[in-house]
């Protein structure tokens, strides 16, 4: 069972190297921005939320006329806010991802790298249910489980950031607590095979791979698209 309690205070305590983590780890940050941006870019946002955006370095990606940024760390969201000036089309606010206190306003939704961090990711889709209008699209980004083996290796040699309080659920779980939700599937699948930089063959290997079926469920990253089911 994952405790809320230390997964804030895991986030609070790297806050500030957070940022540099990201820096080693450009790669997958890339690759999170490259399948934000093609998976909800189009979306006529006027409203963006993000659930456990961290210093908010993915907020942004997507126009739109107002984007909020959520976090459980109080240090994340001290950082966040240093990014913005006076702007009035960006906001962060410290919060939880159980509790979600708005309205159904939002056209986009991100969970990046959230449900892993969470006690259960069933009950945070609920309450992104309630935030959600028709036809808000849902993007929920986490690891893939089969590579807990190498993440761990990976955080113990500092290679990665250390996922402080954790457990990766795996696509079929998301997609299973998503319909029960009511929400319907517009896609999910798997990338990232070479999570690595490799120069244009690795490229053409993770392009490649994420389109061959059994192949594509090793990549690194596991992605669901949802939006609110019709009735």
């Amino acid at each position: 069972m994952i405790d809320r309690n230390a997964v804030k205070e895991h986030f609070n305590k790297i806050a500030d190297r957070y940022d540099q983590f990201k820096e080693r780890n450009s790669h997958y940050y890339s690759e999170l921005k490259k399948i934000i941006r093609e998976k909800v870019s189009d979306t006529c946002a006027e409203k963006v939320l993000e659930i456990g955006c961290g210093t908010g370095n993915l907020l942004t990606i997507i126009p739109s006329k107002f984007a909020l940024g959520g976090d459980i760390s109080i240090e994340m969201i001290r950082l966040a806010l240093q990014k913005i000036t006076e702007s009035k089309s960006v906001k962060f606010i410290v919060m939880t991802a159980e509790e979600l206190p708005f309205k159904p306003v939002f056209d986009v939704i991100l969970a990046v790298d959230l449900m892993e961090h969470t006690a259960a990711p069933e009950k945070v889709l609920q309450e992104i249910r309630l935030v959600s209008k028709p036809h808000t699209k849902i993007l929920v980004i986490s690891a893939n489980p089969i590579w807990a083996p190498i993440l761990h290796i990976a955080e113990k040699k500092r290679l990665k950031m250390a996922e402080g309080p954790h457990h990766w659920p795996t696509l079929r779980m998301l997609k299973k607590a998503g319909i029960k939700n009511g929400f319907e599937i517009i896609e999910c699948g798997f990338r990232f095979l070479l999570p690595f930089p490799a120069g244009r063959p690795g490229n053409w290997i993770n392009s490649v791979s994420a389109r061959i079926p059994v192949i594509n469920r090793l990549g690194l990253i596991q992605y669901l698209l949802l939006t609110v089911r019709d009735v």
